[in-house]
């Protein structure tokens, strides 16, 4: 089995000799993780990463030296979004999660970015668990993220493939919110509230960038209903008005207003589908 590591070639990586550029490492070498801690690299390779890519977060992640813990990073990294960094207890969590637009950011940069691929022979940290990865993410951010006023939004739309929209702090209404998303007073996911919206800065003098999106993966089980709320990640503060309950069929007035939209000689075959969906979803 094989892991990888990849960082901007211009990053620095601790070595037992010191410090050194990544895109100068060659199979044999050896990177220092923490004390007495080393990972060998096995191969190392060289890549680019093109900015005009279809999706935002897909963009590498900036770690700034100290802010996953002491001394951790030793110097400022670009890695992956998929790069698992350690923490804490030797599990890690994929750097996209600790994004708080603050501190670790998606990089800035030029449109192209050259990347060292290292694979290794053993991993950096292990992914923490489903149940734990919230709990360090929280940790992390608290950091550099101190409790603010009181945090407000909403949940504009939530299904089982996902929900949308927005939170903000207006004691700091430039600075993106991290939040925990809660399932069932579980909390499920980590997100960044910082996608522009038109209707945000009509109604907020200009600051926009209090949006979100995000797809659940896997979708939610289908049943009667789930609770979905927002919390602020650091300090679990809820926000106010961001709650919702996801009903596992549609309400059957609207299902029954999409049918009489229909076209006659369609009608009879769509509610003939809608009563069976709706059925169906009663049952589940």
């Amino acid at each position: 089995m094989s892991w990888l590591l990849r960082v901007a070639a211009d990053c620095k990586l601790a070595t037992p000799g010191g410090m050194r550029p990544a895109l100068t490492l060659e199979p044999g070498d050896a990177i220092a993780i923490g004390p007495g801690i080393e990972r060998r690299v096995r191969q190392a390779s060289r890549i680019v990463i093109a900015r005009q890519t279809p999706r935002r977060t897909l963009w590498p992640v900036s770690v700034p030296a100290g802010s996953l813990g002491a001394d951790l990073p030793s110097t400022d990294l670009v890695v992956a979004v998929e790069q698992i960094l350690p923490l804490a207890d030797g599990l890690g969590a994929p750097a996209r999660f600790l994004v708080d637009g603050v501190a670790i950011r998606h990089a800035p940069g030029p449109e192209r970015l050259d990347v060292v691929e290292l694979e290794l022979d053993a991993p950096l940290a292990t992914l923490a668990p489903e149940t734990t990865l919230p709990h360090l993410v929280e940790a992390v951010a608290a950091r550099h993220l101190p409790p603010a006023g009181p945090p407000t939004g909403a949940i504009d739309e939530a299904g089982n493939e996902g929900a949308s929209g927005w939170a903000r702090d207006a004691v700091r209404p430039g600075q993106p919110l991290l939040l925990t998303l809660e399932i069932d007073g579980i909390a499920r996911a980590l997100l960044l509230a910082d996608l522009y919206r038109d209707d945000l800065a009509a109604a907020m003098a200009g600051e926009g960038r209090h949006g979100f999106r995000l797809a659940f993966t896997p979708a939610l089980a289908r049943r009667d209903y789930h609770h979905v709320a927002l919390c602020r990640a650091w300090d679990r503060a809820p926000v106010a008005g961001a709650e919702m309950l996801i009903s596992a069929a549609p309400p059957l007035g609207l299902a029954m207003a999409t049918v009489a939209a229909l076209a006659p000689e369609a009608r009879a075959q769509a509610l003939s589908a809608a009563l069976m969906a709706l059925g169906e979803a009663a049952r589940a």
